[in-house]
């Protein structure tokens, strides 16, 4: 398959790593000159912004680990930042370099201009079909050439550190396998792989009073919330979360993509001014009973929301599996539920958690409860997690388990 005027596909394979699984495609040059590899993480999306990392091959930095240029750490660091996201492509680009220069202390070869880059990168984008890259970059490179043919939304910063929250290498790598296993899951379910996760005082608040957020985690592990969205397709909250804290429900502090914010608004009382629909390109979904008002529909479908109309459950709020049901057909595998306490409580009544992943903070607030009410427990025989893992992040303690009902 001819791929611009010089460039040509040649095969494609699987690669494991430590960070995890990868597609890898083999690109050349016509006349075998130059050999690129174009290693994607996750699903390329159709449309939408793509993480990329532009890569030029340096031997000396990459494997004597010489001089002063840090390319092996970049590349490794790339590698680690697109894994965490769970989406991306990194493009390893074999363009002329001289040896000597690197191991002279002469700079990374992505710094040292070359026509050839750019063309050659965006050929490799446009065949792989990413229009749109959010560029990985290191504050200490020279700004990367104009991409022909693509749009650059923006530029996360490549964190050269190990990782970007500080934590255990077991915790970075359960992030790193979620979307897998969300795929894996949705494919034996039918429905989305299903995260619980909150951040609570040391006695189980979540708030100081009813309507006011408060912020409970530290910085460390608000940075690893992030990340645990990155891995989720789809971020879920209620309709008072939004209308108490306006949120963004982005991925600001992590590379990765943002996920797709869906609200439980029983009565669409989602206001025109919420970030959720004036910010971003993602498509907010708006879950509502059938017996919602078909002019505030009409408004809010207007202002850009995907308004599904979902029969009432026994409580007399959205009916969650129906709900499960339809992110499925939209594409959703892995499901993040926020908050607040009556759709945490909604969801474990229903038993439809699949991990639960909390963070506890050292503090004491004396506030409004994660749970809104009692769980139904047959013989008092309340569910408990198994399969507890315990990660401590910044001053923070991290726990991740799934629910047993029985």
């Amino acid at each position: 398959m001819r791929q611009g005027p010089e460039i040509l596909r040649h095969g494609e394979t699987r690669l494991g790593s430590p960070w995890g699984e990868w597609r890898v495609v083999h690109y050349a040059d016509r006349g075998l000159h130059y050999r690129y590899l174009a290693l994607i993480r996750g699903e390329i999306p159709p449309e939408g912004e793509v993480l990329l990392r532009l890569h030029r091959r340096c031997a000396a930095g990459e494997l004597l680990r010489a001089g002063s240029c840090g390319c092996g750490e970049r590349l490794e660091a790339a590698l680690a930042a697109l894994a965490q996201a769970g989406a991306g492509v990194l493009l390893y680009l074999d363009l002329p370099e001289n040896p000597g220069m690197a191991a002279a202390g002469g700079g990374c070869p992505l710094s040292r201009p070359d026509p050839h880059l750019a063309e050659a990168a965006a050929a490799l984008l446009r065949d792989l079909g990413v229009k749109t890259v959010r560029l990985l970059t290191d504050p200490e490179e020279p700004a990367p050439p104009p991409l022909p043919g693509l749009a650059v939304a923006g530029r996360v910063p490549l964190v050269r550190e190990a990782s970007l929250f500080p934590g255990s290498t077991a915790l970075h790598g359960r992030l790193a396998d979620l979307p897998g296993t969300a795929r894996r899951f949705r494919h034996r379910q039918g429905r989305p792989l299903v995260t619980l996760t909150y951040a609570q005082s040391l006695d189980g608040s979540i708030a100081a009073r009813p309507g006011h957020p408060l912020a409970i985690s530290g910085p460390a592990s608000q940075t690893f919330t992030h990340a645990l969205r990155a891995v989720h397709n789809a971020i879920l909250v209620g309709i008072g979360t939004v209308l108490a804290d306006n949120p963004a429900l982005t991925v600001r502090l992590v590379p990765g993509p943002h996920p797709r914010p869906v609200i439980m608004d029983t009565r669409l009382r989602l206001p025109a001014y919420a970030r959720l629909l004036r910010e971003g390109r993602r498509q907010p979904v708006v879950a509502t009973s059938d017996q919602a008002s078909p002019e505030r529909q009409q408004e809010l479908e207007d202002l850009g929301a995907l308004v599904l109309r979902l029969p009432v459950g026994p409580n007399g709020g959205i009916h969650l599996p129906a709900l499960l049901n339809r992110l499925a057909e939209l594409g959703v595998t892995a499901l993040m539920v926020e908050g607040g306490a009556q759709v945490i409580t909604s969801f474990l009544n229903s038993r439809l958690v699949d991990q639960v992943v909390v963070t506890v903070a050292p503090i004491l607030v004396g506030g409004v409860r994660v749970l809104d009410g009692y769980l139904p427990a047959a013989e008092r025989r309340f569910p408990r997690l198994e399969g507890v893992s315990y990660y401590q992040v910044g001053e923070d303690l991290v726990l991740w388990g799934s629910p047993c009902w029985s």
